[in-house]
């Protein structure tokens, strides 16, 4: 039978040392059979001597939602922001779909920019990192390491007034349950 939460936490507490704890959950963890995980995300990294509140000195990257270039202008977003693709092109090419552009926008459509897949995916990326000037969140993360080498790693977000929310551990996160930056662009 499985231990239950409160268990593992009245073992982990039984121990004085907090880098014998560090070393207690690495071993389980590196040994795949993650008797840890049930505890909180919160209350482990506690156990483990991590202070939530200082997370914002950890390491650090800052994240603005990613806006939509096809959500947020006219008709013709792609031939209106054709600039963007300049640097990620060939000359060539650039120069080819700037004329299209020129002529779309002079003669109002009937339809946009023929681009190819690769570069409505770069000149969305390109749209979105233009727009990214103010941080929408952050992400702090830091590794605990054992004493044989393990590193556990931990992360949580940071929100607009520096509150530290949605904590992870190193068994949230080897189950893809970290900060998702598919929605996000990075602030530098």
């Amino acid at each position: 039978m499985k231990p239950s939460e409160a268990e593992l936490i009245q073992k982990l507490e039984a121990i004085p040392s907090i880098q014998d704890r560090i070393d207690k959950v690495a071993e389980d963890y590196q040994s795949g059979e993650n008797r840890f995980e049930l505890i909180d995300d919160w209350q482990l990294g506690e156990l483990l001597g991590i202070d939530w509140d200082s997370a914002a000195s950890w390491g650090y990257s800052s994240w603005a939602y990613k806006q939509k270039l096809s959500e947020c202008c006219g008709p013709f977003p792609y031939a209106e922001n054709i600039n963007l693709l300049e640097s990620h092109l060939s000359p060539s090419r650039y120069q080819e779909l700037l004329a299209k552009s020129k002529a779309t926008l002079k003669n109002d459509g009937p339809n946009d920019l023929p681009l190819s897949a690769k570069e409505i995916e770069l000149i969305d990326e390109a749209f979105a990192k233009s727009k990214a000037d103010t941080s929408d969140i952050g992400l702090a993360y830091t590794t605990l390491e054992s004493s044989s080498g393990v590193d556990l790693e931990f992360e949580v977000c940071i929100g607009c007034v520096g509150e530290p929310c949605e904590a992870r551990s190193p068994y949230s996160l080897d189950k893809g349950e970290g900060f998702n930056t598919d929605e996000y662009v990075e602030v530098h």
